[in-house]
């Protein structure tokens, strides 16, 4: 078996030899980065999990042919039974070169996950440690790794497609991930299960390590589906096969009423007109989207958008109003998205002035005009005009002599 696989080919991809992260160069912005590792660890466990079921069979089949062809050997000085030896030997020669070749697959898939992997955790320390022109295009590329993944999760497949292919980024991001829950939710959407069903097998393992009830949702759906096309046996048969090994405490809710359902048909109440209604398909795609994250442990919260609320927090100040002629920005902007979120905490405030965006301070006093509109005194240089002073904000003119020194204390 080691012609098959050296022991180099795996001591070159093993991930202790990937390049240590230091904290040196770790910020708030670093811990948005989860995902860039997380997606391609969880990847990796998966495939290896999926091997050893994968060649779990082969491997009792190899040792039973061995074990057959041990005990067709005379243990006295009688004959060989050369042909009957033979031909068990053909068929265990047969079944370890299937066995080498499943291998071989699985193991270049496991390292090219690996390599993805060891590439990620490369551009990351490269963009978190590396010399200042490296650091400013890995934060440049992070704008438009965080829009994709937005993109992406939202459903805007062909626009998060375009980005990445005019930015370059397509090795950081998890398209891969979305690509197949896309599959699933356009399946869900009409109304097929098949899909979906294709889906839980992959992932099974982990969904029974989460507790997820997706799978068991998932099977009263496809039964529920048979009871509407009047197949009622056909429904319980399916609903024996897949739900007799549910415990005691999951014998609730959408179970129970799905026998009820099967037993004596469609009762009238909320709760079985829920379970027949189509709403159940948009249920159904919100409980995927979240087991998918749960699965590979993406945030709930897009990464985007909590830089997003995070910056727009650090503008916003309980004084702020819809305002189009406002120079702050969350007046100006962003108010409709400002609402629900909390108010930056500042310490030390400072005033701008809203002409020139100068900073207002002893070198730059603040003047008040007459309809209250205060400025700074370099804005108030600029927008004299003889004896008069212009108000741009509401479009009036005042006498100069008019305009009045502000003191704050």
């Amino acid at each position: 078996m080691s012609q098959y696989y050296p022991q180099e080919t795996v001591r070159n991809y093993n991930m202790r030899s990937a390049p240590q992260l230091t904290p040196k160069g770790h910020n708030e912005a670093t811990c948005l980065e989860y995902g860039l590792l997380k997606v391609p660890y969880e990847m990796l466990n998966r495939k290896f999990r999926t091997t050893i079921k994968r060649l779990g069979k082969p491997m009792i089949a190899i040792n039973n042919l061995s074990n057959s062809i041990e005990s067709a050997i005379p243990r006295s000085n009688q004959p060989l039974p050369i042909a009957k030896i033979n031909d068990k030997y053909r068929g265990l020669t047969k079944k370890v070169e299937e066995f080498a070749s499943s291998f071989q697959d699985s193991i270049e898939a496991e390292i090219e996950i690996a390599k993805v992997l060891e590439s990620r955790a490369e551009y990351l320390n490269k963009g978190v440690n590396g010399d200042e022109q490296d650091i400013d295009y890995f934060r440049r590329q992070r704008v438009c790794r965080l829009l994709v993944d937005h993109l992406l999760r939202i459903g805007y497949f062909e626009t998060a497609q375009k980005l990445v292919d005019y930015t370059a980024i397509e090795p950081y991001t998890n398209q891969e991930v979305f690509q197949v829950a896309k599959q699933v939710e356009e399946s869900l959407k009409r109304q097929d299960l098949s899909i979906c069903l294709q889906w839980i097998a992959d992932n099974r393992s982990k969904l029974h390590r989460l507790n997820s009830i997706f799978e068991t949702e998932v099977h009263v759906q496809y039964a529920v589906e048979l009871v509407k096309q009047e197949k009622r046996k056909e429904a319980l048969e399916y609903a024996q096969k897949y739900l007799q090994n549910l415990g005691m405490k999951e014998w609730k809710g959408n179970v129970l009423t799905l026998m009820t359902v099967i037993g004596a048909g469609p009762f009238p109440g909320d709760t079985y007109r829920k379970l027949l209604s189509d709403d159940r398909w948009t249920e159904l795609i919100e409980m995927f989207r979240a087991e998918n994250a749960r699965i590979f442990n993406i945030s709930t919260l897009s990464p985007f958008s909590a830089c997003l609320q995070l910056g727009i927090c650090a503008h916003k100040t309980p004084y702020c109003t819809e305002n189009e002629n406002s120079r702050c920005i969350v007046c100006k902007e962003l108010f409709d998205f400002s609402l629900g979120l909390p108010y930056a905490h500042i310490n030390v405030s400072r005033l701008i002035c809203p002409y020139n965006g100068e900073v207002i301070d002893e070198s730059n006093v603040p003047m008040m005009l007459p309809n209250g509109q205060v400025y700074g005194e370099n804005s108030i240089h600029e927008l004299k005009r003889g004896d008069e002073i212009y108000d741009p904000n509401s479009d009036q003119h005042f006498a100069l002599r008019d305009v009045k020194r502000v003191y704050i204390l």
